[in-house]
């Protein structure tokens, strides 16, 4: 999973990989929602969203829950 939390921390998502797993402790559901919505495009004002990215957060999502 490091690698695709690398892909979050490098769009700035998260700020470490640290961060990322703590915030999954402190809230997954958050978290899940959040990997969910970036996957289907949501994305922040001109801002595009590379394939790898989305292939991330699908991968997160699935061994997440």
């Amino acid at each position: 999973m490091k690698k695709e939390i690398m892909e979050l921390v490098k769009n700035e998502d998260f700020a470490s990989v640290d961060e990322f797993y703590k915030c999954l402790s402190d809230n997954k559901k958050e978290v899940l929602k959040h990997l969910r919505w970036r996957a289907d495009g949501g994305c922040m004002k001109d801002e595009n969203l590379s394939r790898q990215y989305i292939k991330a957060c699908d991968k997160l999502i699935a061994a997440i829950q």
